[in-house]
């Protein structure tokens, strides 16, 4: 009797195992059927031009377990914006629906193409309705091109490649760009690529460490670009030559010049720079 009963708790359990698997394979079906597929872009885009932007996917797909969404050949415009997205995937984690919060597990995009004119306006009306946390961020094959930002500033980069996960409450990071151009008003523009890891948490992004190169440079060390304040230290290498075409001196500086930190040299509190010149003679600025 003892077993008969078991054999009828194994037969239900297994019973509700099968039911679970093929509910899930019928939802998973729907969800995949190419109409499904259809509404759900349709219904994204129409929600996106509600908002006043411009959305086009090319494809569409999501997962069940864990819920995901998986788009291809996007592309999105909007006052100052444009970008285009060979491929992006979004995992959701969590929804804190008492807090307002929605916690994305993975989000990884590649194939990136964004164009930036000016930053857009931030406006008045207190914190937004929802909150949007990720953990994870991976972003590949990256292109940015952005023109009249603040300081009468452009900018390019080219070969982007970054992310951050975030444990325990702090979020760490890199960012690797095989060439950036900077402009600033009618200035010669700067090329050098740059390489660093940094921290992000509530009073902005600390560089723990960077590393920028170009023909005329060579510079490392840490920062730390905030809301109230933004500083960096840098120790290296710079070529005067590149410097005077630069700033237009039409042959004042020649030679090459080494950058230290305060700390480097004893003795003194400010910034320090010292430099050899072809001549061979050494000046030392503080």
């Amino acid at each position: 009797m003892r077993y008969r009963h078991l054999r009828r708790t194994v037969i239900a359990v297994l019973a509700t195992i099968a039911f679970i698997l093929i509910f899930g394979l019928a939802v998973r079906a729907i969800l995949e059927a190419e109409h499904t597929r259809q509404l759900a872009r349709r219904w994204i885009e129409e929600t996106a031009a509600g908002f006043g932007a411009e959305l086009e996917i090319g494809d569409l797909h999501w997962g069940i377990f864990p819920p995901s969404l998986r788009l291809q050949q996007v592309e999105f415009g909007a006052a100052g914006i444009e970008a285009e997205i060979e491929a992006l995937q979004v995992d959701l984690a969590r929804l804190r629906l008492t807090q307002r919060t929605v916690e994305l597990g993975r989000v990884g995009a590649s194939g990136v193409r964004l164009a930036l004119s000016g930053l857009p306006e931030r406006k008045a009306g207190g914190e937004p309705r929802l909150k949007v946390r990720v953990r994870q961020l991976s972003l590949d094959d990256v292109t940015f091109e952005g023109v009249d930002l603040p300081g009468k500033m452009a900018l390019d980069l080219d070969g982007l490649r970054s992310g951050w996960s975030t444990e325990g409450g702090e979020s760490r990071g890199f960012a690797e760009i095989a060439q950036a151009t900077v402009q600033i008003g009618k200035t010669e523009p700067i090329e050098a690529s740059l390489l660093t890891r940094f921290v992000l948490d509530d009073n902005g992004v600390h560089f723990t460490n960077y590393r920028i190169s170009s023909s005329g440079f060579d510079l490392q060390g840490q920062g730390l670009a905030g809301r109230e304040r933004v500083r960096f230290e840098a120790n290296g290498q710079l070529d005067l030559g590149w410097l005077d075409d630069f700033m237009n001196g039409k042959g004042l500086l020649d030679g090459a010049a080494d950058v230290s930190e305060p700390s480097r040299l004893q003795g003194c509190t400010g910034p320090q720079t010292s430099y050899q010149t072809e001549r061979g003679v050494l000046f030392r600025i503080h």
